[in-house]
């Protein structure tokens, strides 16, 4: 599995075990999906303040949802940007 992708499962297990998790690791969140949209004006003006990481319900995909746009994470470290 590609160090991304365990990166981020490792947070979002922390995220559901700890009350606070959300609030602790939504600017690591928020820096991730500024770094795969940086070169795109368009999807930076699509994306709300705060993103959401959860499971993809079809996989073992990681799906971060960033209002306008999601990005999904597999576990060989593919990332996909979808809802465009």
């Amino acid at each position: 599995m590609g160090k991304i992708y365990e990166g981020l499962k490792r947070v979002l297990e922390k995220i559901t075990a700890e009350p606070t998790g959300t609030v602790v690791y939504q600017n690591l969140l928020n820096s991730f999906a500024t770094l795969v949209t940086y070169d795109n004006a368009y999807l930076g003006a699509r994306r709300r303040e705060n993103v959401i990481i959860k499971l993809n319900g079809s996989g073992p995909d990681l799906f971060i949802d960033c209002g306008g746009f999601g990005i999904i994470v597999t576990p060989k470290d593919v990332i996909v940007l979808f809802g465009l």
